[in-house]
This record gives structure tokens, C-alpha cells and sequence, in this order.
């Protein structure tokens, strides 16, 4: 919370992942949600939107968005949705087979956060940056040779 006093001073941007629900559940979403405030892009699985605001998928990003700033929940296999409260945008998932989830929600986020264009164009990138990750076993989307670089 002290980082992101220190971003909010030098007006700097935010993103928070929600990491895990086990402790969303044991903090409360309202307590978490008051702990991260407003003017933040909130990245969240289905899983853990619903543990934050009590239902999943895009009434939850209308919702987290609304409350936070914007909003990103993670479907896997099923895409993902952004939204900022009054918009929801929504992106098929890459096809692929998957082989390990570790690491595919960081590597999501990454994806978005590196990005750059419209949210649709960086959500498209983010799901084919954690596409190369699950299709591989450990938490990497392999040598640089391989992400077209």
C-alpha cells in the first residue's frame, strides 16, 4: 500500500494483479478492494472477481471496474473481458493445447501491460503471450527466437 502511495504521489499509473483467492477470501473483497482504491487496473481471474464482488465474468468486470478504475478478468480457455464500469470489451482466448497454467496469468498481464494501441489489440496480445506460456511446462514463453522478436 506504501508503493502505491508513492505511485499515486508521483502520478503514476497502477496495476494490481489479485493473485490468488484462498487470500481474498480470507481478507475480504471489500477489505482488498478498499486496501487497492480507485484510478487502478485490477487484474483478476474468474475465480477471484467472484470472491471480490460476489459474481463472474462480465457483471464482475462491470462491477470491479466501476469500483476500481478498470478492470481485466482472466477466463482462460474462454477469453477475457476489460472494462472500465460503463464499457466491457471481450477477446476469445488463442487456441492452444495446454500443457502448464503456471505462470500464464503474469504472463497475461505482462502481454497487456506492454502493449500498446486500443485495449482490444492489447488483450489480443496479452492472451497470445500466456498462450505461448501454457503451451510449455514452467512459467516461460520460451527463447526470444520463438516470440518473434
Amino acid at each position: 500500500m506504501a508503493a502505491m502511495a508513492e505511485a499515486r504521489a508521483r502520478g503514476w499509473s497502477i496495476a494490481v494483479d489479485a493473485a490468488s483467492a484462498a487470500p481474498l477470501v480470507e481478507a475480504g473483497g471489500d477489505t482488498f478492494l478498499d486496501w487497492i482504491g480507485t484510478g487502478v487496473l485490477l487484474f483478476a481471474n474468474d475465480e477471484e472477481a467472484g470472491v471480490l464482488v460476489g459474481h463472474a465474468c462480465e457483471a464482475a468486470a462491470t462491477t470491479l471496474g466501476a469500483r476500481c478504475g478498470q478492470t481485466v478478468v482472466k477466463r482462460g480457455a474462454s477469453g477475457a473481458l476489460w472494462s472500465d464500469g460503463s464499457t466491457v470489451l471481450s477477446v476469445p482466448a488463442a487456441d492452444v493445447t495446454v500443457v502448464d497454467s503456471t505462470g500464464a496469468g503474469d504472463a497475461f498481464a505482462a502481454g497487456f501491460l506492454a502493449g500498446d494501441g486500443p485495449i482490444e489489440q492489447r488483450l489480443l496480445a496479452a492472451t497470445r503471450v500466456a498462450a505461448k506460456v501454457v503451451a510449455r511446462v514452467g512459467a516461460r514463453p520460451g527463447p526470444l527466437s520463438e516470440r518473434g522478436r
